[in-house]
């Protein structure tokens, strides 16, 4: 029994093209969830060898920062956490990317309006749709009853041939330029992950530069709350500017964390040596006060900064002072 499959193209097309605003929304939902859920990967090319030319994927433990990504290519681009075997000699590892991944899962997101399509056809077009199911049966599957399951022998036995990698090429075209900030801006991100709302915190912008400032060469910054801490390595680079932590993300990590009621002790290098050729350090401390709008930074006076850091934290016994610190 002959029949053409164009009028069911047809209907694929329409109906995805009349979808691309929920589709998108699925798209950014998964996005968002990477933001909410992931950290930023790197590949690390150093590692490769003679045999091996992959490198290895390195997790820096920073959040995405939607103001580095103008589009939703852009962000695309970054490696989704996870390796492959590439099964190509001298080439042991593939490293996904967001856009791979979304080119793989794309025809799952798309499957339900292909499906929506097909209730159309069923009820614009009964006579077409009563066709299409009886050469289903005869040539295929005569149990094939449901929407869901029709469009299963669709699928795969490819009966509308490319017109679902067309449609799929439709929506990547569509979306990958659209710019990504305000597409996921119902979205609930990370604090961490907005550089926006960090600098909206009052006097955050100003201790960070303030911190900056302070730093000559290199310096160490360690932020302790009650329930966690981090240490970033800063570095005054040859243009003059400091650059905190080596991966992309640590400036705005180290904001959110300080955002909350925590302490901060800062160790920076200075150009200066003690007799035994020892750089001579600085120690600062302060105890921040934090509330959803703002922060406000307090001073540790050097006396008490001196006797926490030179105290035992379990046993309250003394600890011999390192003598190329001063205490500020």
């Amino acid at each position: 029994m002959p029949i053409s499959f164009e009028p069911l193209a047809a209907a694929y097309r329409e109906t995805i093209q009349q979808s691309l605003p929920q589709i998108t929304d699925e798209i950014a939902r998964a996005i968002a969830e990477a933001f909410q859920n992931k950290t930023r990967h790197i590949v690390d090319y150093e590692q490769r060898t003679p045999w091996d030319a992959s490198g290895e994927l390195v997790d820096t433990k920073m959040p995405f920062i939607l103001e580095n990504y103008r589009t939703v290519a852009d962000f695309w681009e970054e490696y989704a956490g996870y390796r492959e075997p590439s099964y190509e000699s001298g080439h042991g590892w593939d490293f996904p990317t967001f856009g791979n991944d979304m080119q793989r899962d794309l025809h799952a997101i798309l499957a339900p309006f292909y499906q929506q399509a097909l209730v159309r056809l069923r009820q614009e077009d009964p006579q077409y749709f009563q066709q299409l199911v009886a050469y289903i049966h005869q040539e295929y599957d005569d149990q094939a009853r449901t929407i869901p399951d029709i469009f299963q022998e669709i699928a795969f036995h490819d009966l509308v041939g490319d017109t679902e990698i067309e449609c799929e090429i439709a929506v990547l075209t569509h979306v990958q330029d659209l710019e990504l900030a305000p597409l996921l801006q119902k979205y609930e991100l990370p604090r961490c992950c907005q550089r926006t709302v960090l600098e909206r915190i009052d006097n955050l912008s100003a201790f960070i530069d303030e911190l900056a400032g302070y730093c000559t060469s290199i310096a160490h910054v360690t932020s302790a709350t009650d329930e966690s801490s981090i240490q970033l390595h800063m570095e005054r680079s040859e243009d003059g500017r400091v650059v905190f932590g080596k991966d992309k993300g640590a400036r705005e990590l180290l904001m959110d964390h300080i955002a909350h009621t925590s302490s901060l002790i800062l160790r920076c290098d200075t150009d200066a040596t003690d007799e035994a050729g020892r750089t001579i350090q600085e120690l600062r401390g302060w105890f921040i006060i934090a509330d959803a709008t703002s922060i406000t930074p307090q001073r540790i006076l050097p006396d008490d900064l001196y006797e926490a850091t030179n105290t035992d934290a379990e046993t309250g016994e003394k600890l011999p002072p390192e003598p190329n610190v001063r205490y500020l």
